[in-house]
């Protein structure tokens, strides 16, 4: 893997995307190309940064060669025929010649999109609320009670919104060579048929992520988004100028391991889940410590412990709310009123509405981990002091004297 100084150019190229360092993210990318021309990864990194600072024609080489490398591609096709309409096309010129080689169904999902009207530009004094951390750290919950705010409404995981099911089992980027509107992920609380999460709205957000959160926040009417997509990539992949807040929520490696572990596969030798604990232990550390040290979006940075939630929720959940500016209502962890969520950890969400939203809310019980694993994650330096400084940053959040 190629490095720059002893930091592979992967990651240093996510270190300058997670603090808005735009020009080394694009010199990083374009070395990185220069080796590999096609990592589509990187590629499309470029082409959505280009994009986002109003930079197309440093974008669209980029969106040629994906589509060049794969014609089913619909956002770089998109893209392409954009630019070909700028440039005198017709709207039949421009969808033959970027949907080329591609089924039928592809030029009608993209021709649909051309002609619509454009998006507007973020509106004036909407704001994004997004909850970063890794899975299983109670960010479901989270979001549907920041989401229940007075004028507030929460979207969940919106990387789901351009996914759906493909034949072979699991979920990919949706197909718009068939009828991708039966594959989509559904909205968690409306099914298939939701009003708001339509598919000719998330055919265009797959065609175009532009403006991506203020796109959703347009469509649940609503000027405060909360969204709880978590993963460093898929956060700058949704917004490459990390225009919002934060709230980094965590739980302790114990913890946090132990409801990682209830999802691996049941059956396996003691090895086989030793090494996953050891391989999670490093990956919890490697991206808290990224939102420790390599994340600076335009607002507000917020920790908070997910333990100490569950103990006392009106305080913790006040201390967030005025860390973050948005109005404290003690009533949301009673009731979380449900929106157009999608994804989400699937037992959180069938929790929430068998029990007609109102929040179940309980101490974490200490996790009865293996030895062997709490030995792991004993040893581990860097684990102790990443959750030292989290648990110091929580601490900041509640304004408590250390």
């Amino acid at each position: 893997m190629a490095q720059t100084g002893r930091v592979p150019l992967s990651v240093a190229l996510m270190q300058a995307r997670m603090t808005r360092d735009f020009a080394a993210a694009a010199r990083l990318g374009e070395t990185i190309l220069g080796t590999q021309p096609g990592n589509a990864f990187v590629r499309r990194a470029l082409a959505r940064q280009f994009d986002e600072l109003g930079e197309s024609g440093k974008a669209l080489p980029h969106w040629a060669a994906l589509r060049e490398q794969d014609p089913r591609d619909f956002e770089a096709a998109f893209h392409v025929a954009q630019a070909m309409l700028r440039d005198g096309a017709t709207l039949d010129g421009a969808v033959g010649a970027a949907s080329a080689g591609t089924a039928g169904a592809f030029a009608d999902n993209l021709r649909a999109v051309l002609a619509a009207p454009a998006s507007p530009p973020p509106r004036e004094g909407v704001r994004h609320v997004v909850i970063c951390g890794v899975s299983y750290c109670g960010s479901t919950l989270f979001d549907r009670l920041l989401g229940s705010l007075p004028g507030a409404a929460s979207i969940g995981e919106s990387h789901w919104l351009v996914k759906g099911k493909v034949p072979t089992g699991g979920y990919d980027v949706l197909n718009f060579e068939a009828d991708f509107a039966g594959d989509m992920v559904k909205c968690s609380v409306c099914g298939k048929n939701c009003a708001a999460l339509t598919a000719e709205f998330r055919r265009a957000l797959a065609a175009d992520r532009t403006n991506w959160y203020f796109r959703v926040a347009e469509r649940l009417g609503t000027r405060t988004l909360v969204a709880c997509d978590k993963n460093p990539a898929k956060i700058v992949e949704n917004d490459p100028l990390l225009r919002f807040d934060a709230l980094v929520l965590f739980k302790s490696l114990p913890q946090a391991w132990w409801s990682e572990l209830q999802k691996r596969k049941p059956g396996q030798d003691e090895a086989y889940y030793l090494a996953e604990c050891e391989r999670y232990v490093a990956t919890w550390s490697k991206n808290y410590d990224m939102f420790l040290e390599s994340f600076s979006p335009q607002g507000k940075v917020v920790f908070l412990s997910f333990e100490e939630f569950v103990q006392a929720p009106p305080q913790v959940l006040r201390a967030a709310c005025e860390a973050l500016s948005l109005p404290f209502d003690e009533a949301v962890l009673k009731f979380a009123r449900p929106g157009h969520a999608i994804g989400g950890n699937d037992k959180a969400v069938r929790r929430l509405k068998s029990a007609d939203y109102a929040p179940d809310i309980s101490p974490l019980q200490p996790p009865p981990l293996p030895e062997s694993h709490a030995r792991v994650i004993a040893e581990s330096a860097m684990a102790k002091q990443v959750f030292e400084r989290l648990q110091a940053a929580h601490d900041q959040t509640m304004k408590r004297p250390r």
